[in-house]
């Protein structure tokens, strides 16, 4: 049984309902590097496979020490799962509009009232994109977002049970 571990601001998207999708930073070995440049398709190498059932854990920093190191993180697991519903792999770069908002990324202006959301074209059209990308470097460090690393996006159904829970209810 597989494992995938998110942090606390994913658990409350998906707990919301907003988060439909997640990115990873891909992890090259001889066998990926031959499907990338092969033209095969890379999601065969994917860590993930459509259709899969994923217990989620939430990493959070542990009260030993006062550096965030490794090994002051502790995983806590939930009753969630994710059902993987498809599988690329792109540049994180590459992330769109859409993308951003199925990530679950809020933003300002979608606290605004009905009135004046029409104001999101004209102050910015890619708002949850820029969001994410502040919380990519805030997560992954200043420069993650310039090196535009290659990475697993992983679209999803969250479902808000333990995974034998799931299990059963699809036997």
């Amino acid at each position: 049984m597989k494992s995938i571990i998110l942090k606390q601001h994913d658990i409350l998207a998906l707990k919301e309902g907003r988060k439909t999708q997640h990115r990873g930073v891909v992890k090259f070995n001889k066998r990926l590097v031959k499907d990338f440049f092969d033209d095969k398709s890379a999601s065969e190498s994917s860590p993930y496979k459509i259709g899969e059932l994923v217990k989620v854990n939430e990493l959070i920093a542990g009260t030993f020490g006062c550096k965030k190191t490794p090994a002051n993180f502790v995983k806590r697991a939930f009753s969630l799962t994710l059902e993987i519903t498809g599988v690329r792999v792109e540049r994180v770069q590459d992330i769109s509009e859409q993308d951003a908002i199925l990530e679950g990324v809020e933003s300002w202006l979608d606290f605004l009232p009905n009135d004046f959301r029409k104001l999101r074209g004209i102050l910015c059209d890619n708002y949850h994109a820029i969001q994410y990308r502040q919380m990519w470097q805030s997560i992954n460090g200043k420069d993650s977002w310039e090196a535009n690393p290659w990475v697993w996006v992983l679209d999803f159904i969250a479902h808000n049970k333990n995974i034998d829970e799931v299990i059963n209810e699809k036997a």
